[in-house]
């Protein structure tokens, strides 16, 4: 039998990082196994923690993770720019793919160095 203390104290603390990832990016997932809770308690958790802010949201689990996004995100401009900053960020993190063909006639077709294309 688990000790009530440790399932509200985790409890607590999966209430604690899913309003923490709701506030910063508007949803957050899991793996299955890394969860201290059932699944449904984690969803739960979930919905509850989105009534709290007042916020839509929509639970899933599929094969070895969970998911809980708020619908409605974003919501205001602070959100949007979040938003936007994350995918910059993604994008950026991205390294950039450079490719050299030298001076060879396929280059020239591309638009490379000598093809006259600008």
């Amino acid at each position: 039998m688990t000790d009530p203390r440790f399932a509200e104290r985790a409890a607590s603390v999966t209430a604690a990082d899913i309003r923490t990832q709701f506030e910063a990016a508007g949803s957050v997932q899991a793996f299955v196994s890394d969860l201290v809770l059932p699944v449904g308690e984690w969803r739960r958790i979930a919905r509850q923690v989105a009534r709290e802010l007042g916020r839509p949201v929509e639970t899933l689990a599929v094969a070895d993770f969970v998911f809980a996004r708020l619908r409605d995100w974003p919501r205001d401009d602070a959100e949007e720019r979040i938003t936007w900053a994350r995918m910059r960020a993604a994008v950026d993190a991205v390294p950039p793919l450079y490719v050299s063909l030298g001076d060879s006639v396929d280059d020239e077709r591309a638009g490379g160095p000598g093809s006259g294309i600008r």
